[in-house]
């Protein structure tokens, strides 16, 4: 039947051995049966035939086969079981601190353990902080350089799927992030070939695409060019000059600076050229923002503001005394309204000063003469002028007169001048609210806040 069906493969095999003759009387040579067979099936065409529909019966081995074609990794997952090798977390840590050189490795092991010590959720996670202005960590100013040749002589299938996968990923145009994912593996792939070009500072390989020259041809990577024009910018200096070790001195254009200078700090570095510009022309009439940096030449005489252009700022000041803009009042007459405040603020804290409030119900009250026992007009509640305190009595004080308690006594004295106690502690809230008002308005000079301050009595007997 098998012979039958390899020449006639569409045959029912039932109806096959239908036409095979019985050889029970005769010998009938195998050959001569098929024979007979195949003229059978050529001569009458319309032969049962088997149902294309119908399956053919797999083997165990096909189903496998077949399931594991169809089964994707998933290899974001965490949580999946993977098949390394005893070399695996060596070779991925080694990976990661090449796809990663400025972030610590402390930080990259960490990550690497939360994401079940596999590779490619690993290397997603920390691509991703990477993007962000805000990081965990504080990136290395010397990146990570890999042994030369090592752990070329280990392998590991499962790590190479998952590198793979990573490639694949930052090859798909979706984001923005997987599109640098893509260029940070191209970087990877030139350096493993050995294809790249060598940075003058850090000596790790990039393609050509991602070094910035000098005007005599000296090759860095964006990486350490970014942290070079971060430093000088930070001191408000644009002169970015070649920093490779021949001594060159060249400035590097404009043009390649703006290939690698984030925007915010383009900005700052745009900023901070445009006021050494101007400064070095000396223009006459220049006049600067109080609030930052921003110059500009006003040609109006009578405008009477100036108005910051910086987006960062946007502040509308008056060109005379530099405050806030005031008007319609004139800088005097907000001068003296400054001064008000503060003498008004003062004589508020001298106030105070004087008053006491009830410890229980906080009603105010103020003490005109007899002992420092005492009572609230709303609530009845006994209290000690001097400490504020709620107090049951007189234990409370050193009830010796005025003059006759020593220092050496920790209780409030009873009797005590309640004019010289005003005037003392008046005196002290004045200097103070003067020297905070002073602090708060840097414009304000403290002799110029006015205040009445009351004048002690002579010393006389107690009441």
């Amino acid at each position: 039947v098998a012979r039958v069906l390899e020449i006639i493969p569409d045959v029912a095999p039932d109806h096959v051995l239908t036409l095979i003759p019985n050889r029970e009387d005769k010998i009938i040579p195998d050959n001569i049966v098929i024979e007979m067979v195949l003229h059978s099936l050529f001569e009458n065409v319309d032969y049962p035939k088997v149902d294309k529909k119908r399956k053919r019966v797999e083997s165990s081995d096909d189903v496998e086969t077949r399931e594991k074609a169809r089964t994707k990794v998933d290899y974001l997952d965490r949580n999946r079981e993977a098949e390394k090798t005893i070399h695996y977390s060596e070779l991925a840590m080694e990976q990661l601190m090449c796809d990663f050189p400025y972030v610590p490795k402390p930080y990259i092991r960490k990550i690497f353990l939360d994401n079940n010590s596999l590779y490619a959720p690993t290397h997603v996670y920390i691509a991703t902080i990477e993007g962000e202005e805000s990081r965990p960590y504080t990136r290395k100013t010397v990146p990570y350089r890999s042994g030369k040749g090592k752990g070329k002589e280990l392998h590991d299938p499962e790590l190479e799927k998952e590198r793979q996968f990573v490639i694949d990923r930052a090859q798909e145009p979706s984001t923005s992030r997987d599109a640098a994912m893509a260029e940070l593996t191209n970087e990877q792939e030139d350096q493993a070939c050995g294809d790249g070009i060598e940075c003058g500072c850090c000596f790790s390989t990039y393609p050509f695409d991602k070094m910035i020259q000098c005007p005599e041809a000296h090759l860095f990577c964006t990486e350490c060019m970014l942290g070079y024009a971060n430093t000088k910018l930070g001191e408000h200096n644009v002169n970015i000059v070649c920093m490779d070790q021949s001594g060159c001195k060249q400035p590097f254009p404009e043009s390649e600076l703006r290939r690698f200078l984030p925007e915010k700090l383009l900005a700052l570095y745009e900023r901070v050229k445009q006021r050494k510009e101007i400064e070095a022309a000396g223009l006459d009439g220049l006049e600067e923002c109080p609030s930052c940096e921003y110059k500009c030449v006003i040609d109006n005489p009578d405008e009477k503001l100036f108005r910051c252009e910086n987006e960062d700022c946007g502040a509308v000041t008056c060109r005379q005394c530099k405050k806030v803009d005031h008007l319609p009042k004139s800088c005097q007459e907000m001068e003296e309204d400054t001064k008000l405040d503060g003498q008004h603020t003062v004589e508020e804290a001298m106030t105070e000063a004087l008053m006491r409030r009830c410890p229980k119900c906080n009603k105010a009250f103020i003490k005109e003469s007899g002992c420092n026992k005492m009572t609230c007009p709303n609530c009845g509640t006994l209290s000690c002028y001097i400490c504020r305190q709620i107090v049951h009595g007189y234990n409370h004080f050193d009830q010796r007169q005025s003059g006759a308690s020593t220092s050496k006594s920790k209780k409030c004295v009873l009797w005590d001048s309640v004019e010289q106690r005003h005037a003392d502690e008046v005196k002290a809230a004045a200097a103070k609210a003067v020297q905070e008002y002073a602090e708060e308005h840097p414009d304000v000079d403290a002799k110029d806040i006015k205040v009445d301050l009351p004048q002690a009595p002579a010393p006389g007997r107690p009441p």
